[in-house]
C-alpha cells in the first residue's frame, strides 16, 4: 500500500480567466470552498495556529501527476477561529475567509 493512498488526487486547473491571470478563482471566499475543491478529508488537515490556539492556516497535501504538493490556506483571522484546547469546530473552520492559497499554482 501506498502511503499517499489517502491524498486526493487534483488535475490542474486553468488559471486564466478572461486573459488576466488570478492567485485562486475570485468565487473561492471561503475554507469550505478549498476543501471541497481538493476534495479534503477534514481528517487530513494540519491547523496552523501561532500563537497557539489562534488559528492562522490549515495545510493539507494533493497528489498533482506523481507529485505531492503541500497546500496551506491563510485565513482571515476572527474571534471564533480562537481555541485555548487548540480544537476546531469544522463548521466554524470551513466558513473562515480565505486569505490566500499557497503555492498560488495549486489552482
Amino acid at each position: 500500500m501506498n502511503p499517499h493512498d489517502d491524498i486526493p488526487s487534483v488535475p490542474p486547473i486553468s488559471r486564466e480567466v478572461s486573459g488576466h491571470s488570478q492567485e485562486r478563482p475570485a468565487a473561492v471566499k471561503t475554507v469550505g470552498q478549498v476543501l471541497d475543491h481538493f476534495k479534503v478529508d477534514p481528517k487530513n488537515l494540519v491547523f496552523v495556529d501561532d500563537p497557539p490556539g489562534k488559528l492562522q492556516a490549515v495545510e493539507f497535501k494533493v497528489k498533482r501527476k506523481e507529485k505531492i504538493l503541500r497546500i496551506e490556506v491563510q485565513l482571515k483571522y476572527t474571534l471564533e477561529l480562537f481555541s485555548a484546547e487548540r480544537k476546531w469546530d469544522m463548521k466554524v473552520v470551513r466558513r473562515a475567509t480565505v486569505l490566500k492559497v499557497d503555492p498560488p499554482d495549486a489552482w
